[in-house]
């Protein structure tokens, strides 16, 4: 039985090789994932002391002509068939 399990598992040359590649990329991956958070400064660009400066700059850029009037009636596309 334990010569069946070993001759199963057995891998060659590349399979060998392309498991540490494998094996290699996933603990840097996760290695990375777990120091970004110490290597980068969290910015937090929406605070409390210029949430209203923001939303006075929003509401400046978006006039009246990019605004959706409620009123307006949506009006289907014609169904065309495709042959």
């Amino acid at each position: 039985m334990k010569t069946l399990l070993r001759e199963y598992l057995a891998m060659g040359p590349a399979q060998r090789g392309a498991t540490w590649i494998l094996l290699s990329a996933f603990l840097f991956g996760t290695g990375i994932n777990y120091l970004m958070p110490y290597g980068i400064k969290n910015k937090n660009l929406f605070t409390a002391s210029n949430r209203a400066q923001l939303l006075a700059e929003l509401k400046a850029e978006s006039g009246p002509e990019r605004l959706v009037d409620a009123t307006s009636e949506l009006k289907p596309l014609p169904l065309t068939r495709i042959a």
